[in-house]
């Protein structure tokens, strides 16, 4: 077994409810980059909700997600961390290669076909996509991983490499792994500097009253690695209210027979709930709860702390629609009744994120 020589700074780890957060977190450790895992969450934060149609096999789904594909790579960016991405790192020589020189790899994947160690017969998945970070190898055929299972028991993650090799490279709707692999070339004591900015708090600030302003205000879209289209923030919930809303009357449908409707119908409300517990159990808002509570420990900014508070509420009421929709089947001849009671919870989950994005839209600045 060959293992990073710092391994040992992931002992103990805090686990974060959203993986790939997890992930990077444990990533920058290993560069001796030190931020609360709840700021960073903040530092990643991009939208609050998208919406997005996958065309699969001749149906099209809405299926939500909580960040933007490349999130990663855009924090880097904002935050002059240098950083190389490849797709050319394709077998266990290659990573022993990186693992001996002391350089941890982080990449995207699915993590069902890791889990379940099953393999999609079509090579296709619907669902987002989750970050590892490889810290060493154990021949003749074994990678070795962070944990980043929230109730894990075991320090490390031992992944069979030709299932860790598929699950970088299956298609995903509704953004793809694409085989990535990103490691950072930090210059000499830039891990102190980087710390430290990480740490300073009037960034946060300034970062949130403009990215909620942008949740407020701008008609955004996004085009995945995939072709898939998505529709961001507020507008995400609008647009799903009126497409749930045409789901409700889907028995209309002239020329196809009943079975087919109820089928595709109860398939339709599934792929959504999937997606509403993709990574967390409230859709993120638990974790983004957590993350404005603790900035507003260190600021005592009042406005942080009722955004906190709203954005668990509409965690609540997020969760309360995935179990919803895990009813479908008992809701199958009543389809309008079923459909109008997810849209009330979301006109209310509207009212609320409204509140709570007016509120991060206008913060000021905090000085130490």
């Amino acid at each position: 077994m060959i293992l990073l020589n710092n391994i040992n700074k992931l002992e103990g780890n805090f686990k974060h409810g959203n993986c790939r957060i997890q992930s990077l977190w444990d990533f920058l450790k290993l560069h001796d980059i030190f931020v609360n895992p709840n700021l960073l969450y903040l530092h990643c934060f991009d939208i609050l909700t998208a919406l997005c149609y996958i065309l699969y096999k001749n149906l099209e789904y809405l299926f939500l997600v909580g960040f933007t594909e490349n999130f990663e790579e855009t924090f880097f960016k904002k935050n002059n961390i240098r950083y190389q991405v490849t797709n050319e790192v394709n077998s266990m020589n290659d990573m022993v290669t990186f693992i001996k020189n002391g350089i941890p790899l982080y990449i995207l994947c699915d993590i069902n076909t890791i889990l379940t160690q099953k393999i999609p017969k079509d090579g296709v998945q619907i669902g987002v996509c989750s970050g590892l970070v490889v810290v060493g190898v154990d021949f003749p055929g074994e990678v070795i991983c962070n944990q980043m299972l929230p109730k894990a028991k075991g320090e490390f993650l031992s992944i069979d490499y030709s299932v860790f090799s598929r699950a970088r490279t299956l298609t995903m709707y509704p953004s793809s792994p694409q085989n990535k692999c990103i490691y950072l070339e930090l210059e000499e004591n830039q891990n102190i500097t980087i710390s430290k900015q990480l740490n300073d708090v009037d960034v946060l600030i300034e970062r949130l009253s403009r990215i909620f302003s942008n949740v407020l205000n701008n008609n955004i879209q996004m085009i995945s690695n995939v072709g898939v289209i998505g529709i961001c923030n507020i507008d995400a919930f609008i647009t799903l209210k009126s497409e749930l809303k045409k789901l409700g009357e889907i028995d209309n449908t002239p020329g196809v027979a009943r079975e087919i409707i109820d089928k595709v119908f109860a398939s339709k409300m599934l792929i959504l709930r999937k997606s509403m517990l993709s990574g967390t159990i409230s859709f993120n808002r638990y974790e983004l709860a957590d993350a404005l509570s603790a900035l507003y420990e260190i600021t005592k900014n009042p406005k942080l702390k009722k955004a906190s508070n709203l954005f668990r509420e509409s965690g609540n009421k997020l969760r309360q629609i995935s179990r919803f929709l895990y009813m479908v089947s008992s809701y199958i001849y009543q389809k309008e009744e079923f459909v109008n009671e997810i849209i009330d919870i979301l006109d209310e989950v509207l009212n609320i994120e409204i509140q709570a994005s007016e509120e991060l839209s206008n913060l000021c600045c905090y000085h130490i």
